[in-house]
């Protein structure tokens, strides 16, 4: 079974739940990043 996608938006991209779900095995992506900015709408960063 494959592991879900996972995207922390800027409430809850902290950098220690980030390693502890990548260090699992789990695909992560977090805002802010380089291709989405701080404070963007839900939409946009879905």
């Amino acid at each position: 079974m494959s592991k879900p996608k996972l995207h922390l938006d800027e409430d809850a991209s902290d950098p220690d739940l980030y390693n502890a779900l990548t260090s699992k095995g789990h695909d992560v992506t977090h805002t802010p990043n380089e291709w989405i900015q701080k404070k963007a709408k839900d939409e946009d960063q879905l």
